[in-house]
């Protein structure tokens, strides 16, 4: 039985609870695979070890557990900087310092980069506490993206909650994607176009094929 998401005010972009919840959401070259009800769950696991809206800073790669974190983040009004999990160390920590993050959701093949408290385990990922208080944000701020590559400072694009949700439903009606199809993902998360492709086949029910290898 599929885990209701009770707490008040939540926004359901993906409307997870709408989706057939034995058809498979998201599958890894590594393995790893959610179903629609595991996806709806694991939102709400990640939520409870949280509980508020702040920033967090997810470096994600191409796999389950990259993606599910981005899902739980926005389905949760938890505002997320996308970050290539293999980026300079120094820069990322100039934007640690810049902008306050009061999370990270990293691999753990990353955990040696960081000597924050470890809050919570799954999917190869780990959920680290800063203790780092987040700046105040718009209420309308969902998610936040660089324009660069791991050189220089990123310069950061904001995108509201009716962006992710335009965005979603325009490529679903335009590419007429249904819950039968199948997309692989191979661009990386942190970039616009990767995550559009998680975004529209989510929204639509269908399955993601996440993968590392280009």
């Amino acid at each position: 039985m599929v885990v209701q998401l009770c707490k008040e005010g939540i926004l359901m972009v993906y409307n997870l609870l709408q989706k057939d919840s034995d058809a498979i959401a998201l599958v890894d070259d590594s393995g790893y695979s959610l179903t629609y009800e595991e996806l709806n769950n694991f939102c709400c696991t990640f939520y409870s070890l949280i509980r508020k809206r702040t920033l967090i800073f997810i470096l994600a790669d191409n796999s389950v557990g990259g993606a599910a974190g981005y899902l739980a983040a926005i389905e949760n009004k938890i505002v997320a900087l996308m970050l290539d999990p293999n980026m300079d160390t120094i820069l990322l920590q100039n934007l640690i310092k810049e902008y306050s993050p009061e999370y990270l959701w990293i691999p753990e093949k990353c955990k040696g980069r960081f000597k924050y408290q470890t809050v919570g385990k799954m999917l190869n990922f780990l959920l680290l506490k800063t203790e780092l208080e987040s700046p105040l944000m718009n209420a309308d701020l969902s998610l936040l993206m660089s324009t660069s590559g791991s050189t220089g400072s990123p310069k950061l694009v904001r995108h509201s909650y009716n962006n992710i949700t335009a965005n979603a439903s325009n490529v679903s009606m335009s590419f007429q994607i249904s819950k039968k199809d199948r997309a692989l993902a191979s661009l990386p998360l942190y970039f616009t176009q990767g995550l559009s492709v998680l975004s529209s086949y989510i929204y639509s029910g269908a399955t993601v094929i996440l993968t590392n290898y280009a």
